[in-house]
Formats: structure tokens, C-alpha cells, sequence
């Protein structure tokens, strides 16, 4: 992801080229239209590579998860991220796990981050304050927070999307996944 810092510690976002890296293939996946609340929430399977963590991760729980997806083989929960910046809100230890695995993608809803209607911010931890601004600071700058500190509320209901490894590994416009494409040059 492109950004860079401007004046008054701001960040300028490339969001042309995130919006290029996004793939719509919700026709892939169980109980996920593509469009949730019309220009508000949307759901995407997008490539690891665009999202930026705001939080730290618990190792125990990412070997625990790697785990539980590659015995079952699908990632059964979709990430939260805020469509403007591509902030993981709600999922790292999702995203970490299947980076492992060496996977590409990864199933997400996308929300407007700025909209208090659709999404709100407080903390896993008594007596910690955290709101959107410090998320997004931590997400762009890559000082992230202690493993969870924030604590994201939705207006609307998150389905499982029980969406298969081999997908989440492969190239979504020919079907074919990395092992394949490690085959054929063998």
C-alpha cells in the first residue's frame, strides 16, 4: 500500500491502487452478497498484502488458528477493515495465520471506518481509551497496539463465509492455486 506522511502528521492513501488490489468473488463463498449495505459495508476477498495491522498478535492463538483453518480447510469468519485506509479492525490473528499458510487472500468487510452508524471503537481492557484516530495512527505508522486493545461493534450481523484454503491460496481469476502453479514448473 502506497502513503506517505504529510503535513500536521497526516497520511496521504493511495486508495486508487487498493481499489485495483481488490477482488470481488463473493459468488465463491457461502452467504456473502457482494454489496451488504449498498455503499456503506461490502464484502471482498482481498490480497494479504493490502492490509495494514493496528494491533499486535498473541502467537499461541495464530498457531491455534493455522491449526483449526488447515484441518478444516476453510476460513470459516470473514476480517473486519476499514475500506479507506485497509486497516484490519477486526481479525489479525486471522490475516497472521493465513500468511503462514501462504495463502493471498483472505475474505473481508469493508466499512467506512468514519461512520459511527456502522461501526464503533472501545477497548478489551478496563480503564484503557481508544478511539478510531489512534487506530488508524497505529495502522498507517506501524506502532501498533498491545494485542487486543480495541474492541469493534458492528450495526449489522457478520456471517461465516466458510470460505476454502484452496481459494484463499490461489490466483481467484483462474482458479488456480499456488500448488498448482508449483507443480507446473516442476
Amino acid at each position: 500500500m502506497e502513503y506517505s506522511r504529510g503535513p500536521s502528521s497526516s497520511y496521504y492513501i493511495d486508495t486508487d491502487r487498493i481499489s485495483r488490489g481488490v477482488e470481488f468473488v463473493s459468488e465463491k463463498l457461502e452467504n456473502c452478497p457482494k454489496k451488504i449495505i449498498p455503499g456503506r459495508v461490502e464484502f471482498s476477498l482481498v490480497p494479504l498484502d493490502s492490509l495494514r495491522s493496528h494491533e499486535q498478535v498473541v502467537e499461541e492463538h495464530v498457531e491455534e488458528l493455522l491449526e483449526d483453518i488447515r484441518c478444516r480447510g476453510i476460513l470459516i469468519r470473514p476480517i473486519l477493515v476499514d475500506k479507506n485506509t485497509m486497516v484490519i479492525l477486526d481479525g489479525h490473528h486471522r490475516v497472521e495465520a493465513l500468511k503462514k499458510l501462504g495463502a493471498r487472500y483472505i475474505p473481508a468487510i469493508l466499512v467506512d471506518y468514519r461512520d459511527d452508524n456502522i461501526v464503533t471503537v472501545g477497548s478489551w481492557r478496563p480503564g484503557v481509551r481508544v478511539t478510531k484516530d489512534m487506530v488508524i495512527k497505529a495502522g498507517l505508522s506501524g506502532e501498533l497496539l498491545p494485542p487486543k486493545t480495541s474492541r469493534h461493534r458492528v450495526s449489522f450481523l457478520i456471517d461465516d463465509v466458510n470460505a476454502p484454503l484452496e481459494l484463499l491460496m490461489g490466483d481467484v481469476r483462474s482458479g488456480r492455486s499456488n500448488r498448482d502453479r508449483t507443480d507446473k514448473r516442476r
